[in-house]
């Protein structure tokens, strides 16, 4: 299946649990997508993915204050699922991800 398509990411931190949802598209190798957290859509600013490896960023406004995100992490095609970090000035959030219906 790969990377592209919807899912739903489970974060963990000290701040508590939090679900996060990914649409990642892939045209002629090209992918891109939007995350959807609190309410809110944004855009991903790069999204890259090789040999089952992914890199996500994004710049989200939170409470009035712009941060920056950079998810990474790997797709497991055995199990259709992705497990990774969100790295921002807040520190390092753990994740997982289940792909959605489409």
């Amino acid at each position: 299946m790969g990377f592209a398509g919807n899912w739903e990411c489970l974060s963990r931190s000290s701040f508590g649990d939090s679900t996060t949802y990914w649409y990642i598209k892939e045209e002629n190798g090209v992918y891109s997508g939007v995350s959807e957290a609190f309410g809110a859509k944004t855009e991903f600013s790069s999204v890259k993915f090789e040999n089952n490896k992914f890199t996500c960023q994004l710049s989200m406004n939170m409470g009035g204050m712009q941060m920056s995100l950079v998810m990474e992490g790997e797709y497991d095609p055995e199990t259709d699922t992705i497990t990774g970090s969100s790295n921002s000035s807040m520190g390092v959030t753990p994740f997982t991800g289940k792909r959605m219906p489409e």
